[in-house]
This record gives C-alpha cells, sequence and structure tokens, in this order.
C-alpha cells in the first residue's frame, strides 16, 4: 500500500473519480484503492461497494474501472469518453475536480521533504508543468519565479504556497466534515 502524505494530514479521498483518476495516472493501484476501501480511507464507503469492487476486479480490470466509472457518475460528474477522438485509443475525459486531491498529495510531498526552498520551488515548477498548469498554482507560482535571483522572491513565493497548501487542507477537511 502507497502511503499518501493526505492521510498524514487526516484527510480521506472525497470523491471515486479521485481514485479512477489515481489509477489512470498509475499514481495508485487497484490493490490501493481496495485497501483504502477496507481501511475507511474513502468517504462514504460501505461494505456492498467493497465486495462490489472485489468482485469487479476478479473479472478483469476493465471491469473494475467501469465500476469505479459507475460510482463517479453517481457523483454528478462522469467519466466519459471523449467523442472529439478519431481514434480506436480508448481516450477518456477526467474531470479536473478528480485531480484536486492529487495536486495537494504532491504538493504535501514537496512541503514536507527535507530540501531548501530554491529546491522546492524548483520542484514546484516541475510539477506545475505535469500537472498542467493549475490556475490556482498560479499565484505562488509566478511570484517565486518571476525573479529566481532574488531571494526575498523566493522565499514569498514560498510562504504563499505553504499558505496555499494549508488552504487545500482545511478545504479537503471541511469537504469531508460535510458529507459525514
Amino acid at each position: 500500500m502507497k502511503q499518501l502524505e493526505i492521510f498524514k494530514e487526516n484527510l480521506k479521498f472525497t470523491q471515486w473519480g479521485e481514485l479512477y483518476a489515481g489509477i489512470k495516472m498509475n499514481w495508485i493501484t487497484t490493490s490501493d484503492v481496495l485497501f483504502f476501501c477496507e481501511n475507511q480511507l474513502i468517504n462514504n464507503v460501505d461494505e456492498d461497494v467493497y465486495v462490489d469492487l472485489y468482485l469487479s476486479l476478479e473479472e478483469s480490470l476493465f471491469c473494475f474501472l467501469e465500476k469505479l466509472k459507475e460510482l463517479t457518475a453517481k457523483e454528478g460528474e462522469p467519466i466519459i469518453k471523449n467523442e472529439d477522438e478519431k481514434t480506436d485509443d480508448g481516450f477518456f475525459y477526467i474531470p479536473s475536480q478528480y485531480f484536486r486531491i492529487w495536486e495537494l498529495e504532491f504538493l504535501l510531498r514537496i512541503r514536507n521533504k527535507e530540501a531548501s526552498e530554491v529546491d522546492k520551488i524548483s520542484e514546484i515548477t516541475d510539477l506545475f508543468d505535469f500537472m498542467n498548469y493549475p490556475e490556482p498554482w498560479k499565484d505562488f507560482y509566478l511570484f517565486s519565479n518571476h525573479e529566481k535571483n532574488r531571494s526575498d522572491s523566493i522565499s514569498t513565493g514560498y510562504m504563499r504556497f505553504q499558505k496555499y497548501v494549508q488552504n487545500e487542507i482545511m478545504y479537503f477537511k471541511n469537504y469531508n466534515q460535510s458529507k459525514l
């Protein structure tokens, strides 16, 4: 089982689409999802859902992913096949909201790392590109990279980064509380 930083903050996954996105991006495995279910690390998971997921995985990975898509559709933002795609590569559109917890996960990894502010800002730059330029990050990303040679710019950007991470933690804690 992967040790995730969000769990150290007492956060849970809030939507099934987050798990689907994590599997599709190879950040977690199907075994991780079942472990999360068993250990109540997903909001509002019950034994029936766990059994359905387990049995669908016994059939195939395809069935497991279809079950996750079905659970996601019940939440209101379904994962859909991209109709504009002319190839048969099976590309599916995953709504961006399902990546928000993963963005926090990766930012927490950077925050909790033993490294200098400059090194962490450098990692944020790489992550910003990898996560497809999240709009909410611009406050700390652009400021910290505006003048890389100025230590006050990096420090201010890093402080904004820490504040953003704390705000995201509070968002998910509040979201988790509202779903109880």
